[in-house]
């Protein structure tokens, strides 16, 4: 029987499905995360707003932020979690309501988008490049002449990046060999072919013959 694809089964939302960032192992776990004001209202570029956010991000435990760049009506931020547990959609709500309740002005009320952006970082190139990018939103956007002109960017925490480590099979034996009894320079390390070890599958060891390692059943 042909079934046909009816779109209308999709579930209607009001937002793209979101997945929780990946731990990796030991791979660092780094966000790159967009916050926009309401409507898009330049807000956010000036001492008092910057003093503000500032401090809910030191207030903000859950994660901790690396590099930001704060422009009129948006905030690009990196971070990385401290408590993986947390969301990072709590942590964000957490720290927009502490800038709202302190914010001066009851007029710009609301101050913040419901939603937000968000993607996790697959290495440390990406990263970096991330970062060269969003520095210049402020010369994109005409606001200064040069990335290093903009005051409200920074770095409250290094996010170092590391990769995990795999331990990779190798098929050669390095062995020190020395000539006569010589040591220092005149060592030699030469490369010598190892015999394949197969791990021992169902029952069947390394020492069993080859036709023998998957009986047929």
């Amino acid at each position: 029987m042909l079934y046909m694809f009816d779109p209308s089964h999709l579930p209607n939302r009001k937002r793209p499905a979101r997945c929780p960032p990946v731990d990796g192992g030991n791979r660092s776990v780094v966000l790159f995360v967009t916050v926009c004001t309401k409507d898009r209202k330049a807000l956010l570029a000036n001492l008092p707003a910057f003093s503000l956010i500032l401090a809910a991000w030191l207030d903000a435990g859950a994660w901790m932020v690396g590099r930001f760049v704060i422009m009129p009506d948006h905030i690009h931020l990196f971070c990385s979690p401290v408590d993986s547990s947390y969301p990072i959609r709590s942590w964000i709500t957490f720290w927009k309501r502490a800038i709202s309740r302190r914010w001066n002005h009851a007029d710009d009320q609301p101050i913040w988008q419901s939603q937000m952006w968000d993607t996790q970082l697959r290495t440390g190139d990406a990263y970096d490049a991330k970062w060269e990018y969003v520095k210049c939103n402020p010369v994109r956007h005409g606001l200064v002449r040069r990335p290093e002109e903009w005051p409200f960017k920074g770095e409250l925490n290094p996010l170092p990046w590391h990769d995990p480590y795999f331990a990779k099979p190798t098929l050669k034996l390095w062995v020190l060999f020395v000539q006569h009894g010589a040591e220092g320079p005149d060592a030699l390390h030469v490369p010598v072919k190892a015999p394949m070890v197969l791990p021992d599958l169902e029952g069947c060891g390394p020492s069993q013959p080859r036709n023998q390692r998957h009986p047929q059943r």
